[in-house]
């Protein structure tokens, strides 16, 4: 019965140092991925650089956007930034607004 009791106490002490031990693929960077929001008629696909890459939480982020357009951009045109979950579709956190053409 002694035995038992050291067996599982090793077993149990076991599992739980390699459920500590970080895996390799969970370190390496993610890059932060941009799609185009499905709109009528598309707008040209965006160039898009984020400062710092990977976003921290807490801290402010600076977007650099540009893309070269067919036609002129109307005055009031906003630039719309959110984080959205590519799986759900759902928008994480608030939306943020800013004029294109300042």
């Amino acid at each position: 019965m002694n035995r038992n009791f050291i067996f599982v106490f090793i077993l149990l002490a076991s599992l739980s140092i390699v459920n500590a031990i970080p895996i390799p693929h969970k370190l390496l960077k993610r890059t932060t991925e941009f799609k185009q929001c499905k709109h009528s008629p598309m707008p040209p696909p965006l160039s898009i650089v984020i400062s710092p890459d990977p976003v921290v939480s807490g801290n402010t982020e600076t977007f650099t956007v540009s893309a070269t357009f067919d036609q002129d951009i109307p005055d009031g045109t906003d630039l719309t930034v959110f984080f959205g979950d590519s799986i759900t579709g759902a928008i994480i956190g608030d939306i943020h607004r800013a004029p294109m053409c300042a």
